[in-house]
């Protein structure tokens, strides 16, 4: 099955950089630039995600990619997610579906 991706996102992850007495600054570098398909989840989805992760309020699909975290963001038209969960289908490592938390 395939499925239509047609937005172009970047996926970040923390690099996890400190100040001079040691608190956490965030530098955000570049995982993966790649398709997806964002979709902004109303009604049954909506309730269906939240019992996964609280506060989902997207779902963005990708072709699989290894490594993609829950403490990642992902950046998209000028807006930006922060991963909540992310979901192997069917176990398949074909795509993934990342519940996630628009920042405004």
């Amino acid at each position: 099955m395939t499925r239509p991706l047609p937005h172009r996102v970047r996926i970040e992850q923390d690099a996890g950089t400190q100040n001079a007495i040691g608190e956490p600054i965030p530098s955000w570098t570049v995982f993966g630039v790649l398709y997806a398909r964002v979709v902004t989840l109303l009604g049954r989805e909506l309730f269906d995600a939240q019992k996964i992760a609280a506060e989902v309020t997207s779902s963005i699909d990708i072709n699989y990619l290894a490594g993609v975290l829950p403490k990642m963001r992902v950046l998209w038209s000028g807006r930006t997610f922060d991963i909540r969960a992310v979901l192997d289908e069917n176990n398949s490592k074909e795509y993934l579906k990342l519940l996630c938390r628009e920042l405004t």
